[in-house]
């Protein structure tokens, strides 16, 4: 499915630039390229439905301005972990952004 792929590849692009929180279900998503299903496809579907729901929670690229947080030169980040979370192998995630303000 030519279409999967592409969403496939839209979701993990929006994940890696925008959206973060969905890193994780489109990079799973992508085990699923050679053998997708229509069920797949809904998965996707539910993720973009997702994204629609929280629009206003996305990263946004800006310089930073007086009126900011964070100062100029400011690093910053935020760290996410789940232990042995995959029931299949067990296996743990884990998840860090780091910013620097300027």
């Amino acid at each position: 499915m030519l279409a999967y792929s592409a969403l496939i590849g839209e979701l993990l692009f929006i994940g890696m630039n925008t959206a973060p929180q969905i890193s994780y279900a489109a990079s799973s998503l992508t085990g699923y390229m050679v053998v997708s299903t229509l069920a797949h496809l809904e998965v996707a579907k539910q993720v973009l439905r997702y994204l629609r729901g929280v629009r206003s929670d996305m990263i946004r690229w800006c310089a930073c301005d007086v009126s900011s947080t964070h100062a100029v030169g400011e690093v910053y980040g935020y760290a996410d972990a789940s232990f042995a979370d995959n029931s299949t192998n067990r296996k743990s995630t884990l998840a860090y952004f780091v910013f620097v303000c300027f």
